[in-house]
């Protein structure tokens, strides 16, 4: 797997981030997320359903979509 993607989840968490503040280790365990992806598209595709996601508490995913 070629392709990584490191998610910070969390309002306080990504903030901090966004503020160069780093997350201590048990920060790091409980809102880091790392995904691995084979081709550079799928993880392009994986991050746009990500950003797409922002702001979204509740999901439900059509059946026959």
């Amino acid at each position: 797997m070629k392709h990584r993607v490191v998610i910070v989840f969390g309002k306080d968490a990504s903030n901090k981030v966004l503020l160069d503040v780093p997350l201590t280790f048990d920060e790091r365990k409980q809102y880091e997320k790392e995904y691995f992806f084979i081709t550079k598209d799928e993880k392009e595709a994986f991050c746009k359903g990500i950003e797409e996601a922002v702001g979204w508490m509740d999901y439900y995913i059509q059946k026959n979509s």
